[in-house]
């Protein structure tokens, strides 16, 4: 390792060095801001927590559909609905493909005991008709009629509940993700405020002193030049830190 300036070895060396007369230092702010232990570990926390509310989304939907008793086809009624283009692709990413399935064998389905009380009513109907001679009569259809619309009506209501019920898991995860890129925001302003009295946080400009052999910072700071290997690196006389000096003059710090 050579180091110019001084007399003997060094004053040879410090004339044959033909770095830069100039070199400055732009801090890499998000490299600083990562090295920050407590900004690094919210921001893990975050992770967990938005991996975590994102499974417990998936998990929700699908045992609401499960209970139900049915997938329905979302994507062809989604207008009807009032499904966004992103809920609806959250929904249908979130579906399990085993969930079709298990839906439609739960005998204790909401669409299992809508069926069943349909079939019972149907049932009801047409006996008192039978009983009263009239099952071959205009009122069967009327009365038939009736009781299918209530079927139909019931069954629309249990699918608006199923989706109430799924737009609030949905809402849920978004309130929580934006409740976690606010404090991630936090988080950035707090590591930047600890980061701000850095030595390495601030840029600076440096020029370079053939006599003395170092770079002179503009309140008089020295940075001696340091040959390691084909680089030089500048090191900080007050701080210690050293920065490789680029061919172009900019400076990187050196981890």
């Amino acid at each position: 390792m050579s180091v110019p300036g001084g007399g003997g070895a060094g004053a040879r060396i410090a004339k044959a060095f033909k770095g830069p007369k100039l070199a400055s230092y732009q801090p890499d702010y998000q490299s600083i801001l990562n090295e920050d232990p407590a900004f690094t570990a919210l921001k893990g926390s975050l992770s967990a927590q938005g991996i975590a509310s994102a499974a417990q989304r998936r998990q929700a939907t699908n045992q609401a559909l499960v209970q139900f008793g049915a997938v329905p086809d979302f994507a062809s009624q989604a207008s009807k609905l009032g499904l966004s283009p992103d809920a609806l692709a959250m929904l249908r990413a979130d579906i399990d493909p085993a969930t079709s399935a298990l839906a439609s064998g739960n005998q204790f389905s909401t669409e299992h005991e809508l069926q069943r009380q349909e079939d019972q009513a149907m049932l009801a109907l047409r006996n008192n008709l039978a009983a009263r001679g009239a099952l071959s009569s205009g009122e069967n259809a009327y009365q038939s009629g009736n009781q299918e619309h209530a079927y139909e009506g019931a069954q629309q209501d249990a699918l608006m509940k199923l989706l109430g019920a799924i737009t609030g898991y949905q809402q849920n995860y978004v309130t929580n993700q934006q409740s976690s890129q606010q404090q991630l925001a936090q988080g950035i302003q707090q590591a930047e405020q600890n980061a701000a009295s850095l030595p390495q946080y601030q840029g600076f400009s440096l020029n370079y002193n053939a006599k003395s052999g170092k770079y002179v910072g503009p309140s008089g700071e020295k940075y001696t030049p340091v040959r390691q290997g084909q680089t030089w690196v500048l090191r900080d006389d007050g701080t210690g830190l050293s920065y490789v000096l680029n061919g172009n003059g900019t400076l990187t710090l050196k981890q």
